[in-house]
């Protein structure tokens, strides 16, 4: 791997971890750890933060793509 491809990697899986523990302190763990009525593991939540994540910054990254 690049070494910015890792920098890249190692820094939105910082900001995963970061999101995810400032919406568990601000929420609340039972908040937190819910969705819908059903419990919502760590690992859960990080994938929806990293979803958002990828959906934000999309445009950035698929512009020198062409279909």
């Amino acid at each position: 791997m690049h070494l910015k491809s890792e920098r890249t990697v190692l820094t939105v899986s910082n900001a995963i971890c970061l999101a995810s523990a400032i919406i568990e302190k601000i929420a609340g763990n039972e908040i937190a750890n819910t969705l819908n009525g059903s419990e919502l593991s760590r690992a859960a939540l990080h994938d929806i933060i990293g979803s958002q994540i990828n959906k934000n910054f999309s445009n950035f990254t698929s512009q020198g793509v062409q279909s």
